[in-house]
C-alpha cells in the first residue's frame, strides 16, 4: 500500500510542478503581450490565479503525505 502511495505523491508532485511551470509560461507570456503588443487576454489574470490555487492545493496534499 505504501508503494502505491509514493507513486501517486510522484505523479502529483509532478503534476503540480506541470502546472506552476504553465502558470509561469502563461504569465510571461501575459507580460510580453501587455507591454510589447499592446494587449493582454482578459482570461490571461484569472487563469493564471486558477492555476496557482490548484497546483497548491495539489502540492499541498502531496507534501501532507510526506509528513
Amino acid at each position: 500500500m505504501s508503494s502505491f502511495i509514493e507513486r501517486l505523491r510522484a505523479v502529483v508532485l509532478n503534476l503540480g510542478a506541470a502546472l506552476l511551470l504553465l502558470d509561469l509560461l502563461l504569465l510571461i507570456y501575459g507580460v510580453f503581450a501587455r507591454y510589447l503588443i499592446g494587449s493582454s487576454p482578459i482570461w490571461m489574470d484569472e487563469m493564471a490565479r486558477y492555476l496557482i490555487i490548484g497546483s497548491v492545493m495539489l502540492l499541498l496534499g502531496a507534501l501532507w503525505s510526506e509528513g
